[in-house]
């Protein structure tokens, strides 16, 4: 069957392995979008717990904690309180680590940008952190307040000077003859030192507080005293020499002191009045708005800082999320797309092998029940089909063909058995008549054979009595011989002028001895040969004429055996009469 002609009638495994191969196909499209998806998912989650949330962590830690280090910084410097040192330290400590973690989760950031603002991050930390330890060196240090430090180490030197040398001019004043003249005088002595008294407090209370109310005070009291020491200065010549000495120093130190005023009323003034929060404002707070910036974005119209890293991380892990999501919607879909198409394959399965299989199966079963019970008028159907089915009627139709076959030469056996038992009865009863031919046969020939051992047995008596007799011959003549030799050494002294004679009738004798031997082993052959006669005489009872023959070939061997002996006796007789000689 051609290829073509498979895929137009199937058969029932084709239809099975396409059916079962299209749910395994099914399974391994579910199992590989399962393994892709949740190992996307799976990269997915470590990056968010790995990476985007321990960065975002990180990077809110670091914020958080350079507020409350510039918090802490504020605290010492309003209060002095070595606590509020203690916590900035602290908060530094949680900066540095949780910027060496940043540092450390870069290593696989996506965004390049991100990786650049870290870089900038770090250094503006670093430039934040030395920019917080010199404000706070600067705080409740002499170099806090600038305009105060120049009124307690310049002006007030210079004050308590001027203070001391106007009161000395007082004080002397005081012991001379009053004069309207001196009272005058004295008057404007105690205004140049009451005025500049109070106003050096004014300035002390502006530089404290910079108020210009305090600031005003201080301008007009220096301006009158300008007045009164102008005053005073003219009726300078009326003074004594000693009053006189302490004024000229009294104008000195207020010379030096004329351009501190300014000075300090300038800087108390000014951004530099206060050195801690003017170092706080210019070097600190912008590198604190830059790290804000670079963390949490810059400040947008409604207020809120938009942009920064900590934001960008935050929407990388909300990506990140959104994606996971996404890949497990997926993968939901996907499997239950897969599950219905999976049962739709199995039932397909099912009803293939019930319409193809199962009915088929059943209706061959109850044909086979039938054929074997016997019945081989059933008629097979299916064995038009191209299938296994069909193959299967097929061969139960063969099976139903050779159960008749089969039943047709059971009988023709039966039929030749019984004629077969019929020629064996009579081929029994000639076998009998024939084995009871035999049987009188074998009793005639017994009969014979007994007859024929009868003979046998008279005729080996004669011949056992026989060679007795010529065996006792024998021995006395042996005994004859060695007594001649004892008869001939006795006399081998008489003899010695014979000596040649006798060496060659001993040569004789010898000869002789030896044939003797021979002819005696020539009889125990002969012996065993007629025992051996006797023995196939025994055996062969079936041929009674051949027996006759050897028997008479026997007794002949023992004629001429008796001669031999005979011929033996007589040259021993030789023997003897030349050993007489």
């Amino acid at each position: 069957m051609s290829f073509m002609t498979k895929l137009k009638s199937p058969t029932i495994q084709m239809r099975l392995i396409l059916s079962i191969g299209i749910s395994i196909a099914i399974l391994i499209i579910t199992i590989a979008t399962t393994l892709m998806v949740t190992g996307s998912a799976s990269t997915i989650t470590a990056r968010i717990t790995e990476n985007r949330v321990p960065t975002a962590r990180a990077g809110s830690l670091i914020e958080m904690n350079f507020q409350a280090s510039l918090a802490s910084l504020r605290g010492w410097m309003l209060t002095g309180n070595p606590d509020f040192k203690a916590q900035r330290a602290e908060n530094w400590r949680a900066i540095d680590q949780n910027l060496a973690l940043m540092n450390g989760y870069s290593q696989i950031w996506t965004n390049p940008d991100n990786v650049r603002k870290l870089q900038e991050l770090k250094r503006t930390i670093a430039e934040f952190k030395l920019a917080q330890k010199k404000v706070e060196d600067i705080a409740h240090s002499s170099n806090a307040f600038p305009a105060t430090t120049i009124l307690n180490l310049e002006a007030s030197p210079l004050v308590a000077e001027m203070i001391s040398r106007i009161s000395a001019i007082i004080n002397e004043e005081l012991t001379l003859r009053a004069t309207p003249a001196r009272k005058e005088a004295l008057g404007m002595m105690a205004d140049v030192r009451g005025s500049l008294a109070v106003g050096v407090g004014e300035l002390r209370a502006y530089l404290l507080s910079g108020e210009d109310r305090f600031r005003e005070g201080f301008e007009r009291n220096w301006a009158r005293n300008t007045v009164r020491f102008a005053d005073l200065t003219a009726v300078a010549q009326n003074m004594t020499a000693s009053q006189q000495e302490n004024l000229a120093a009294f104008a000195e130190a207020r010379e030096a002191f004329e351009p501190l005023p300014a000075r300090m009323i300038d800087i108390r003034g000014g951004e530099r009045s206060d050195m801690a929060a003017f170092t706080l404002k210019t070097e600190a707070l912008p590198r604190a708005q830059e790290i804000a910036t670079l963390l949490a974005g810059p400040i947008q119209s409604d207020g809120v800082r938009r942009g920064g890293m900590i934001e960008n991380q935050a929407e990388l892990l909300g990506g990140d999320v959104e994606t996971l999501s996404n890949d497990m919607n997926f993968l939901g879909t996907t499997v239950w797309i897969l599950l219905f198409v999976g049962i739709g394959a199995g039932a397909a399965v099912v009803v293939i092998a019930n319409r193809a299989i199962a009915v088929p199966i059943k209706d061959m079963t109850g044909m086979m029940t039938t054929l074997a019970d016997g019945d081989t008028s059933i008629t097979v159907v299916g064995t038009e089909r191209s299938d296994e089915i069909g193959g299967l009627a097929r061969a139960l139709d063969t099976f139903k063909n050779n159960a008749i076959e089969r039943a047709r030469l059971r009988e023709e056996t039966r039929l030749a058995e019984e004629a077969a038992r019929e020629a064996e009865k009579a081929a029994a009863a000639a076998e009998a008549e024939r084995q009871e031919a035999e049987r009188r046969r074998e009793q005639e020939a017994a009969q014979a054979e007994a007859n024929r051992a009868a003979v046998v047995q008279d005729l080996l008596a004669k011949f056992d009595a026989e060679v007795s007799s010529i065996m006792m011959g024998v021995t006395e003549a042996a005994t004859e011989l060695e007594a001649t030799a004892g008869s001939m050494s006795s006399t081998a002294e008489q003899t010695n002028m014979q000596t040649k004679s006798v060496s060659q009738a001993s040569s004789a004798v010898s000869s002789n001895v030896q044939t003797v031997a021979s002819a005696t082993e020539e009889m125990e052959a002969s012996i065993q040969e007629i025992a051996e006669q006797i023995t196939r005489t025994n055996q062969m009872t079936q041929d009674a004429a051949g027996k006759a023959n050897e028997t008479s070939a026997v007794m002949s061997e023992l004629e001429t055996a008796s001669l031999e002996i005979s011929e033996v006796v007589k040259l021993i007789n030789d023997i003897a009469e030349q050993t007489n000689l």
